[in-house]
This record gives structure tokens, sequence and C-alpha cells, in this order.
């Protein structure tokens, strides 16, 4: 013989507004942490990465890259020119940047355009969770794009997102990471996913430029900031 049970009512939980042992209660929600884009990754031949190698060598034979010594500055150049590379590859866009056999050829393209991938700008660095730095006095209107290589020297690349140095050029990202001199370090997550590169940079009447020019503010960052890591 069974017995018919009557059915469970839900227990049903007090609203945050009720009161509780006197007390009002309420649930803190916690806030949606932006994840990064799904990253594009590339991988590159032996040969293209020694090509790659070779152009950041001879750049920083005319123009030295940042760095405290001959070995940081020329490895510097060589992730720079690796990544330049990189993006030129998966993009199909010109690598501007790739050579110059003298230095008034250098000079000149630094005057003319001195963008790395036609109108784009790399920010390539070899660490896995590395931020894409934007200094002081780049380009606001300029489309940067930044590229990770952990395993630069086995040919892999993971190709992050972008943002235009109006959107990375904002107080919050100003940091001193240790490298010489502070600048912008804008993390992975604040970036734009690759499948919305635009094919040109910002207009020079575009209202996002002419917004952020009326409130820049180039006083604040005269003041260096505390070291700390990326």
């Amino acid at each position: 013989m069974t017995l018919a049970l009557p059915p469970c009512s839900p227990v049903l939980e007090p609203p945050p507004s009720v009161k509780q042992g006197g007390r009002a209660t309420r649930v803190r929600r916690r806030r949606k942490r932006k994840t990064e884009p799904v990253p594009t990754i590339i991988h590159i031949s032996k040969e293209q990465l020694f090509e790659g190698v070779d152009v950041g060598i001879a750049r920083d034979a005319m123009h030295p890259g940042p760095g405290f010594c001959i070995l940081d500055r020329t490895f510097a150049s060589i992730v720079g020119t690796v990544g330049e590379m990189v993006l030129s590859l998966a993009t199909g866009y010109e690598w501007t940047g790739r050579f110059f056999p003298t230095m008034g050829a250098l000079k000149e393209w630094m005057i003319k355009d001195g963008r790395d991938v036609e109108h784009l700008e790399i920010r390539a660095t070899p660490r896995g969770n590395g931020r894409l730095l934007i200094q002081k006095d780049n380009d606001p209107a300029t489309v940067y794009v930044l590229i990770r290589m952990p395993h630069m020297w086995q040919g892999e690349s993971k190709i992050i997102g972008w943002c235009y140095g109006t959107e990375g050029k904002c107080k919050k990202y100003w940091a001193n990471l240790g490298r010489g001199k502070p600048c912008f370090a804008v993390p992975g997550s604040r970036l734009r996913p690759m499948k919305t590169l635009p094919k040109c940079g910002l207009a020079p009447d575009s209202p996002r430029l002419v917004r952020f020019l009326a409130q820049w503010d180039p006083d604040f960052y005269v003041v260096d900031t505390a070291w700390k890591k990326s």
C-alpha cells in the first residue's frame, strides 16, 4: 500500500529588500568581467621568421629601439618587425615599414607616414599577457593592434585586438612599467576584435577625435607614476 504524499511547496527566498534580523540585507551583484577578444593565431615559417629578424637588426642599426642595453634594444626591434610581418601576412596589407637601406630613406618614411603596416601601428610583445603600449606623443587618430608572441621562435603569434589612439590614451591606462618611461598600457580585455578592424584611421573632423582633443590634458602625463608590474 502506497501513501500519496502532498506536493512539496517551493521554498521562496526573501527578496533583497526584506528585513532579516532587524536589518535590511541587499544582494551584491558582481560586475561581469570583460573578456579578451578571441585571438587570431598565426604560424609563420622559419624563412619568414628569419626575414623578420634581419629587418629588425637592420632597423635597430639605423633607429635603435627601446631598452637599457644593446641586446634589449635589438630584441625589441626584432619583436616589433616580426609582429609587423605577421599582421601583414594575416590581413594582406602592405608591410610599409619593412626595410630602409639608407638613413635618408628611413627619415623620409617617418616624415611622410611612419606607420608600420599601411594605416596600422603594431604593438608586439613577447609576453603572454602583455598589454598594448601607446606613448604620450603617439597619434590619437591611428589604429593600434596588439600582437603577443611568447612563442615567437617557434613561429607562433597571437593577434589579440585593436583600438583607436583616442581609446587607448586614457588616464586610467597611464602607468610606469619600469621600461624607461611611462606610457599608456591598454589591457587586452579593452580591445576590439580583429573582425571589426577598420580600413583607415580617424578622420581629422571625426567627432570622436574632436571630442578627445578638447578633453586632452598633456600636463597630467608629465608627472611620473609609481612603477608597477604589467
